[in-house]
């Protein structure tokens, strides 16, 4: 067996050759077999990619690794009359997934580019503030566009893998929760760059919501945190 260097890509098992992708796939093969075609597409059009977006090419070469580690086997296959690969997961393979979703998972991470550029522009510049707004609302819509094709393709369509529909539900679930959240502070930041004050009251304006963001954040805190 193969051992090549070590990943340590977040999400992936400590001391393990495999990253979270990999092991995405290699829990997807748990549930049955698949193409590369076929599973590179499950992946792309799954809530899957919105948890872990990944490149055509990633989901390509992974199951390759699974197979030259002993974690998944390739067998032929045919789907409309043409040859393809299909790829097994293997009792080692099950055995290495186990203990992966046995272990604590990694908290969420956010990088988002046009928040970054619009905290580093100028206040002073509110034409550019306010084209920074525009842009992360065009982004936001552009993706409650996706996201809604992608579930009215499995409400006209149905299910692709029942194994993972109720978990996968609950998902979409979040994205809604989260699609709303981001358009009303959307709603909020636009009402807030047009009405920024001028020196010196700017100072006391921005501590002012800085309290407020505390003030909120501590009520969460004091909500949900356990007793």
């Amino acid at each position: 067996m193969a051992n090549p260097s070590m990943d340590t890509t977040p999400g992936s098992a400590p001391n393990s050759p495999l990253n979270t992708t990999a092991y995405s796939l290699l829990g997807l093969l748990a549930k049955r077999d698949w193409g590369a075609a076929e599973l590179a597409a499950f992946m792309e059009r799954s809530v899957i990619r919105y948890i872990l977006p990944r490149t055509r090419s990633q989901l390509f070469s992974e199951p390759k690794k699974l197979v030259k580690l002993g974690l998944a086997t390739v067998h032929p296959g045919a789907a409309g009359g043409r040859q393809r690969k299909v790829y097994r997961i293997t009792a080692a393979g099950r055995r290495e997934l186990k203990r992966w979703l046995k272990r604590p998972g990694e908290p969420v991470r956010i990088e988002h580019k046009a928040l970054l550029k619009f905290y580093l522009t100028d206040y002073r510049d509110t034409a550019a503030l306010q084209l920074r707004v525009s842009e992360m609302r065009q982004q936001a819509l552009a993706g409650l566009a996706d996201a809604h094709a992608q579930l009215q393709r499995v409400v006209d369509e149905g299910l692709v893998l029942e194994q993972t529909a109720p978990s996968a539900a609950m998902v979409s679930n979040l994205a809604a929760s989260y699609f709303r959240a981001q358009m009303a502070w959307l709603d909020t930041l636009e009402v807030r760059v047009a009405a920024l004050p001028e020196e010196p009251a700017v100072r006391d304006w921005a501590l002012g919501l800085y309290r407020d963001s505390c003030d909120e954040i501590a009520a969460l805190l004091a909500a949900h945190s356990p007793a």
